[in-house]
């Protein structure tokens, strides 16, 4: 068997990257165009409790944050 060169964490990069951009993309977009009082709003509209919206944003913030700096090479992180 021959050990061949595998794309397969330039892969993971890409779309770890990718999803973390859609996380903070959705984050953006409840925090400059809903405003989180009116993304409160709209999930108390829903039947949810209207602070799940905050707890919501801080997931979408952190969880894409978290994604993104993770997929960093080891030497470009702080020690």
């Amino acid at each position: 068997m021959t050990s061949t060169p595998s794309s397969a964490p330039y892969g993971a990069l890409i779309l770890r990257i990718a999803l973390g951009a859609l996380f903070i993309a959705h984050f953006a977009l409840k925090l400059f165009v809903f405003t989180p009082a009116g993304a409160a709003a709209f999930f108390g509209r829903l039947g949810l409790p209207p602070a799940l919206a905050y707890v919501t944003m801080a997931a979408e913030l952190l969880g894409g944050l978290a994604l993104i700096l993770a997929s960093t090479p080891a030497r470009w992180r702080w020690p």
